[in-house]
């Protein structure tokens, strides 16, 4: 009995490649049963990764509740007030000074009292420098925290997109 004309006409031979192909790759074809498991996988991966991005953008951009940027905004405006002050304390010596140097000798001290107010001056002016640099950089990570909660809700959308691929 030939079992090609059993079935509607196939070729015995290309029946017998079939069931050889199918016999000398059967380690390919198991893997291939997992193929949803490791897509649901890797789908998680990509949600959890998604997740972390997310609260590493809020740390940084905030929540409402502040975050790194705030927090270095806070700084800066502290700084400010700090050099403001500094400021207006330079601006008293050096009137201190100049009234001293009208005293009859008084010059000495007059002289020390002003190299103290231009050296104080130059402190407060690095401080307003701090201050305008920590602005960038507060403004810099409210950008990079921006960046990293939309990469979050990509990566979330992707796993959601893999995870359901095979289901």
């Amino acid at each position: 009995m030939d079992l090609g004309k059993l079935v509607g006409g196939l070729n015995a031979k290309d029946i017998d490649k079939v069931i050889k192909l199918i016999t000398e790759n059967k380690d390919v074809l198991a893997a291939l049963e997992r193929l949803p498991q490791l897509f649901d996988s890797f789908g998680e991966g990509l949600e959890a990764a998604g997740g972390r991005a997310r609260e590493a953008g809020a740390v940084l951009v905030g929540d409402g509740a502040g975050g790194v940027k705030d927090a270095l905004g806070d700084v800066a405006t502290s700084l400010g007030g700090i050099s403001a002050a500094i400021s207006k304390g330079v601006d008293r010596l050096a009137d201190v000074a100049e009234g001293l140097g009208r005293v009859p000798m008084a010059d000495g001290p007059a002289k020390s009292i002003a190299s103290a107010a231009k050296e104080i001056g130059g402190a407060g002016s690095a401080l307003d420098d701090l201050s305008g640099s920590l602005e960038t950089i507060a403004a810099l990570l409210a950008k990079v925290g921006s960046a990293l909660e939309q990469l979050g809700d990509k990566l979330d959308e992707s796993g959601t997109q893999v995870k359901g691929f095979m289901g």
